[in-house]
């Protein structure tokens, strides 16, 4: 495994984490915790004895590399994956599970600003009304963070069951 690679969280990781999913083992867990778009392989390796546990993450979905230190990164191009399987596409969230991740991410982007948008994703009961709710918040984010980081919040949390 390339010592240099990024690697940063999936939507699938942050729900995983966030749920507890028994799909993850403790160190596991632990080191996608640790996960977070900044560190290269070798540092997580140093902290976590990551080695053997980055490619169970990389091929269970929970985890995505971004790019070798100091390498240009074109999102278009798919990242190599080492002979590993390509992850499974994740599955569609409840809309209880989209709400708790969509309040989660929103308290992570704009903090306390996030209360009226979280309080609106609350109040949806059907998938329907979530996706209704989910459009104010990303027109919002896009208006506050820009386009890019409001379709990163929409690509996270807007793949619902029955919408």
């Amino acid at each position: 495994m390339d010592q240099d690679v990024i690697y940063r969280k999936t939507a699938l990781g942050t729900e995983a984490i966030a749920t507890r999913s028994p799909a993850l083992a403790p160190r596991e867990r632990s080191l996608l915790i640790m996960v977070d778009g900044r560190r290269k392989a070798a540092e997580l390796n140093a902290i976590g004895n990551a080695g053997e546990l980055l490619p169970a993450l990389l091929a269970k979905g929970f985890i995505e590399p971004l790019a070798p230190a100091g390498a240009a990164f074109d999102p278009t191009q798919p990242a190599p994956l080492e002979g590993l399987p390509a992850p499974k596409a994740p599955e569609p969230l409840s809309v209880q599970a989209a709400q708790r991740l969509a309040v989660r991410r929103l308290t992570d982007l704009l903090g306390p600003s996030a209360t009226d948008l979280c309080l609106r994703v609350e109040k949806a009961r059907t998938a329907p009304e979530l996706v209704a709710a989910l459009k104010h918040v990303e027109a919002t984010l896009r208006q506050v963070l820009g386009a890019p980081a409001a379709a990163r919040f929409i690509q996270e949390v807007g793949r619902i069951q029955g919408a």
